[in-house]
């Protein structure tokens, strides 16, 4: 029978899914001291999932479950002197967004002091077309990044990459190796990586929007008492106003004025450098086309993009994606009249494939009387992805799963190849060994294959896997009694039904 299609994900508020994530990390099994009972059993969790079933009623959905179960979770866990909340589980953007806008109107306040010395405006200033320049490039990169993005490329972008990372290390200081909160962070900070880089583009587009107000502001109320005189000076252009003529007109042309744009003449006559300048009649008519400029390029991009930012941070923080991929929340989205099925994935080479099957069909009957079902996937991990496996797994079968990785112990453990499955199969995970070829070759107690062994025991610990070590020429009693132990820890690998 196929197995109802669950979903992978499920759409959170932030304030749900921190409590559906603390309640998954204090329902985990930990270690009970010899002589402790265990703070929750199989029996509390099946009850908060009966519960939970009930008081959602008959038409409920994931979104309205989990949340409703962590609930009851977390409340049942506090009654029994429980800590289940962590004292800090949001990252506060807006103390580095209010900075950095202030630092921004202050830059945009100096720029203009920069700009403008005294009462004359150079509008070649290197800090004006600077700054205009910067907005093009952000505004085409950002141009780039959506067609990547359709294209499956991401185009990195410096700037907001480092205020994410200071977003972090501001408020994930001082985790605790296997505390709570730190298992906590570990799952919750992935989640956090998109919002923070909404927040970090926003903090950016309303920073450079404080600087551009900074700069009118202090344009305008100098100008009270201040008689601007406009021209232009270069070095390079001195004796090129066509050159000159032509810059203008791409940019403070594209601003409709009261007075019309100057022809070539006009523009060598504002040649600060001579001495020179526009009339004062037509500096208001100057002035208005910069800030007009300023408010085209800059004010109404830079509040739109900050404006969506907003809106898209908004969005996400109502509607987060929660993965529910694990078993897990598999087990707890299963209805009330589905069996739990659980399985045993034997993942086979195709050398030595037969002895490797003929072994899973010895175990085959072990695993049956414990309700647990087997199959064999031939895999060569050198020819295929953890990700292909994992698809042609879960399209049917189990609500649990284990993984039996078959492996050659002669073989070199290579993390680009091993680690990469082992770590991407992120369920309960068994290595079989097979030391047949070794023993042949060497010997049962030869020092080089006890450092093999010692090699893949610890290359399989550093992965958070376990290892059984199988002699598939072996039909001794200790044989079986191997394949039996490796049966029955796997099957206590489960959760109980």
């Amino acid at each position: 029978m196929r197995e109802r299609q669950l979903p992978t994900t499920v759409r959170l508020s932030e304030k749900d899914a921190r409590d559906v994530l603390l309640s998954e990390l204090l329902e985990t099994p930990t270690e009970v001291a010899p002589g402790e009972k265990a703070v929750w059993t199989p029996a509390d969790a099946a009850a908060a999932t009966r519960d939970a079933r009930h008081l959602a009623g008959e038409r409920r959905t994931p979104g309205l479950f989990l949340p409703l179960r962590a609930r009851l979770v977390l409340a049942r866990l506090k009654e029994r002197r429980v800590k289940t909340t962590l004292e800090r589980t949001g990252i506060a953007t807006t103390p580095v967004l209010l900075t950095l806008a202030m630092l921004g109107y202050l830059a945009g306040v100096l720029t203009d002091r920069l700009a403008t010395t005294g009462s004359v405006v150079n509008l070649l200033s290197p800090p004006l077309l600077a700054f205009f320049l910067w907005n093009i490039f952000v505004y085409l990169l950002l141009l780039v990044q959506g067609a990547g993005a359709l294209t499956g490329k991401s185009v990195g972008a410096p700037l907001r990459s480092a205020l994410v990372r200071l977003f972090e290390k501001l408020h994930l200081p001082g985790l605790k190796k296997d505390g709570l909160r730190t298992r906590f962070w570990a799952r919750w900070a992935p989640l956090m990586a998109p919002k923070l880089t909404l927040c970090a583009a926003q903090a950016l587009h309303l920073a450079t929007l404080a600087f551009a107000i900074g700069l009118l502001t202090s344009l305008a109320v100098r100008g009270i008492g201040t008689a601007y005189v406009v021209g232009w000076e270069s070095t390079w252009l001195a004796d090129r106003p066509d050159i000159v003529h032509g810059i203008l007109n791409a940019t403070y042309g594209l601003v409709p004025g009261s007075q019309p744009m100057p022809d070539v003449e006009h523009v060598r006559l504002m040649n600060l450098a001579d001495g020179l300048s526009a009339p004062l009649t037509e500096s208001t008519s100057w002035l208005l086309r910069l800030m007009g400029l300023i408010a085209a390029l800059v004010l109404v991009p830079r509040a739109s993009l900050a404006f969506v930012a907003t809106l898209r941070i908004r969005r996400r923080e109502k509607a987060l994606p929660f993965p529910v991929t694990t078993p897990y929340y598999r087990r707890l989205l299963l209805s009330d009249n589905e069996a739990r099925r659980r399985e045993v994935v034997v993942l086979v080479p195709e050398t030595h494939g037969k002895d490797w099957t003929d072994l899973c069909r010895r175990t085959e009957a072990l695993l049956k009387a414990r309700d647990v079902a087997l199959k064999i996937v031939p895999a060569e991990l050198w020819d295929t992805t953890p990700e292909a496996v994992l698809e042609r797994v879960q399209k049917e079968g189990a609500s649990e799963r284990l993984f039996w990785v078959a492996l050659d112990a002669s073989a070199t453990p290579e993390e680009e190849i091993h680690g990469r499955f082992l770590t991407a199969l992120s369920e309960n995970v068994v290595v079989l060994l097979d030391v047949s070829s070794l023993f042949a070759r060497f010997g049962k107690d030869a020092p080089n294959v006890r450092s093999r062994l010692a090699l893949w025991e610890t290359f399989a610990h550093d992965h958070g896997v376990r290892i059984a070590a199988l002699d598939l020429a072996d039909a001794s009693p200790e044989f079986i009694d191997a394949l039996e132990a490796l049966v029955g820890s796997s099957a206590d690998a489960f959760q109980p039904n």
